[in-house]
């Protein structure tokens, strides 16, 4: 089953219908009668209903169990003109694991 913060790859159609075919790849953002996705690229948001999900169903790529903890070092939003259905800010950041934070190499 698709879970909140799994990463997923869509199928092409659903790519096409959600995305414009841009990217096939995206984040869920919650799951409840419906799927709400979040494109990674332009941080655009589609919302998939529970039958379309089962007409094209996937599964994830990555699941959140799987995904390494980052601490944050540092946020540089970048100067992008993003599409009007766009949430949010895109911007460059600097991580470090949070296993390796504060291990001299």
């Amino acid at each position: 089953p698709i879970c909140k913060n799994d990463f997923v790859a869509l199928p092409k159609k659903l790519q096409n219908q959600l995305f414009g075919g841009q990217v096939p790849f995206a984040l869920v953002e919650s799951v409840t009668s419906s799927i709400n996705l979040i494109e990674p690229h332009t941080m655009r948001r589609a919302k998939l209903t529970g039958l379309k999900y089962w007409q094209n169903e996937f599964k994830s790529l990555v699941t959140a169990r799987e995904m390494v903890e980052f601490i944050v070092l540092d946020v540089q939003p970048l100067d992008y003109s993003a599409d009007a259905e766009a949430h949010g800010t895109l911007a460059e950041v600097e991580v470090a694991r949070a296993s390796d934070f504060g291990v001299n190499d």
